[in-house]
């Protein structure tokens, strides 16, 4: 079960009970309170636990006044406004209740003191584009990764589809194998990219692939016309907070019980940086 994606007065949101939220992915210049009313009256039909918008700063106030908190900022740079907010309504007390407080703050913090990589990773050469043709054993190294996944990456069609429209995968082989995956969501209109979809396979992990990765799309994807990068990390996360804390990116905020990923509802860390 995958959520899905609507147009709303020119927004777009993305809903469902599998995430049990609904996300306002985009909020453009002709939206305003009426929209955003919508949206609410939408998450109350459908009795989501969460209401998450990521809208220009300006449009902020909207959604405080009804009742919106700031969980997370995201400045940008050659972009038609400063930065973006993610502003959240619980519509569930239950869904604000975090677990492992305690871990999550001690991964932050080591991320945080982590030493900046001053030289590219060691793996970065191996890392490739992906093409419409690799999408069969991307899906399948998708599905071996993630027990659940807000987005149906496990479905080599959505695959070819997202880079048609919207998306750069970068891959490492080998032995003539696809061992890890990555990509970058382009949003040209702010200049920015979401560097996500991580994914390293059970035998390949420990071997700095992610960051290699990540490596090679911060040198790639400027040239697509993008000036800031970030991301959504799963703050239990070891692994994906450090690599990004290592390659410089400052943290933005957290986006509390947020995604189901991984096989439950996770709390995401904001990560971002300049190109």
């Amino acid at each position: 079960m995958t959520d899905k994606i609507t147009d709303l007065d020119g927004a777009a949101v993305h809903h469902g009970k599998f995430s049990d939220r609904l996300y306002i992915l985009s909020f453009p210049d002709t939206c305003g309170d009426e929209t955003a009313a919508k949206a609410e009256e939408l998450a109350g039909k459908n009795r989501y636990s969460k209401i998450i918008a990521k809208v220009p700063a300006e449009k902020a106030e909207i959604f405080i006044k009804r009742g919106f908190i700031t969980e997370a900022e995201l400045p940008l740079k050659n972009a038609p406004y400063e930065k973006a907010v993610f502003l959240s309504k619980f519509t569930d007390p239950a869904r604000r209740e975090e677990r492992e407080k305690k871990l999550q703050s001690e991964i932050l913090l080591r991320a945080l003191s982590s030493k900046q990589e001053d030289a590219e990773p060691p793996m970065t050469e191996l890392c490739e584009r992906m093409t419409p043709a690799d999408a069969e054993e991307m899906a399948g190294v998708y599905r071996q990764v993630f027990e659940s996944y807000p987005f149906p990456i496990h479905d080599p069609e959505y695959i070819r589809q997202t880079m048609k429209e919207s998306a750069a995968y970068f891959g490492i082989r080998e032995n003539g194998r696809i061992t890890a995956l990555a990509s970058a969501e382009l949003n040209p209109y702010i200049s920015a990219a979401e560097m996500t979809d991580f994914a390293t396979l059970p035998e390949a992990r420990n071997k700095g692939l992610a960051g290699a990765l990540l490596a090679k799309m911060e040198q790639e994807v400027p040239k697509l016309g993008i000036s800031t990068f970030y991301t959504i990390a799963r703050s239990l996360s070891f692994g994906m907070n450090i690599t990004f804390a290592k390659r410089g990116y400052s943290f933005g905020g957290r986006l509390v019980n947020n995604t189901n990923i991984c096989g439950g509802t996770e709390t995401m860390n904001v990560w971002y940086k300049f190109a």
